[in-house]
């Protein structure tokens, strides 16, 4: 589809979904779970990539990020992934936002019965439920998404605060539900930093083989007090701190059980302001294997051995991700576009012949080789390649061209 697409850096996403009814500019879906586990109705907002819907490309399927406090972060988590897949900084990805009923329940890891000064001495009376709530993400949530949604095995988790209490929770008691957690500033401190005392042991003896986090931590100090000051204090005060500290230390000192592990200091955030750029972070450092890009030298020079180099990274990316990843199709498509204008044809058949390999079942991926062939003065490949595409959808200027070519 050459009109569509005319140059490399394509816009592989669209930035927002426009309901035509309406006006409205919208990113995503309001869904509604039943929950049994937790006997109550839960409300998640979903994102799909726009690929998803256009008929174009072949059919796709994406990893998903689960997102806590979606109600919250869920539009900036969908404007990072929509900005980072088209610079093929990560794949596009569905996101699922969980919005809030009982948030101190669902997002607190043991019960508390006292007066907790940490939250102004309020009593926190349905508190420690995540353990319930993870279950009802892994047992009712992730089937319902599965069932709806396009989506492929890997997952992400981010939460933020008591959300990344309950993201370091999966990991250590859940390992087996994410590939990937990402926790903003997480509320380690909670219960007499009960969890955090539980994975200093389990961290010691468990295999994290094939999984990733991304640990941020806030400055959350009182007004002129600094790090190497608030690690030797006791008091209340430094307590939210010294706990994340004392977690990075403890993860730092466990390398080798297998988890990729990196955190960040962020000196000038606060625990209010620490979400977004964590979650930019966060999110290219547990996908930091994703990214491949062609540099100007390697389109000049663009050769069988260029191939092979993208075939071996997206080889790599597929062991690491648990399903097949391939070079998207329609970058594939646009630098093969971009090959046959300047007439480089071997460079641009290879490119073309790349996507029928990687996505047999696209309609895009016929129709642009019959217009290679076309191009190139072969009518009767033209013609076969016309006719597929057709099979798989009727499109009317793939017919006109198809028609033409007959009547020659």
């Amino acid at each position: 589809m050459k009109r569509i697409l005319s140059c490399f850096l394509l816009c592989v996403s669209v930035l927002v979904s426009v309901a035509q009814d309406n006006g409205a500019i919208t990113i995503g879906t309001v869904d509604v779970v039943e929950s049994k586990i937790l006997n109550e109705t839960r409300k998640v907002w979903v994102y799909v990539p726009g690929s998803a819907q256009t008929d174009i490309a072949g059919p796709k399927s994406y990893p998903v990020i689960y997102m806590l406090d979606g109600d919250s972060h869920f539009s900036a988590m969908v404007g990072l992934v929509q900005q980072f897949s088209r610079n093929a900084l990560c794949p596009e990805m569905i996101v699922v936002g969980i919005t809030n009923t009982d948030r101190t329940r669902d997002l607190t890891t043991s019960h508390m019965p006292n007066p907790i000064p940490m939250m102004g001495n309020a009593v926190a009376k349905t508190s420690g439920g995540s353990d319930t709530f993870l279950s009802f993400i892994e047992k009712e949530l992730m089937p319902y998404i599965d069932s709806k949604y396009p989506t492929q095995p890997y997952k992400v988790f981010v939460g933020h605060s008591f959300g990344g209490l309950t993201v370091m929770n999966a990991l250590v008691n859940h390992t087996h539900m994410f590939n990937a957690y990402v926790s903003i500033d997480p509320g380690m401190w909670w219960d007499n930093e009960k969890l955090l005392k539980q994975a200093e042991e389990v961290l010691k003896s468990k295999s994290f083989k094939g999984k990733s986090l991304f640990l941020s931590i806030a400055n959350t100090l009182p007004q002129g007090m600094d790090v190497t000051t608030a690690l030797a204090d006791t008091s209340l005060q430094t307590q939210f701190f010294r706990s994340i500290m004392r977690f990075d230390a403890v993860l730092q000192q466990n390398n080798e059980n297998g988890l990729r592990y990196s955190s960040k200091y962020y000196a000038n955030d606060n625990h209010g302001s620490v979400p977004i750029i964590s979650m930019h972070d966060g999110l290219r450092s547990v996908l930091d294997f994703y990214r491949f890009s062609l540099s100007p030298q390697d389109i000049e020079g663009f050769s069988a051995e260029t191939l092979k180099r993208i075939n071996n990274h997206y080889a790599m990316v597929s062991a690491l991700m648990g399903y097949p990843v391939t070079f998207p199709e329609l970058m594939a498509n646009a630098l093969a576009y971009r090959f046959l204008g300047e007439g480089r044809l071997a460079e641009s058949e290879m490119l073309f012949s790349l996507n029928i390999k990687n996505y047999p079942n696209s309609f895009n991926v016929y129709d642009s080789m019959g217009e290679f062939y076309e191009t190139t003065g072969n009518k009767k490949k033209a013609i076969e390649l016309y006719q597929k595409a057709l099979t798989i959808r009727e499109y009317p200027s793939t017919r006109t061209r198809l028609e033409a070519l007959l009547k020659e």
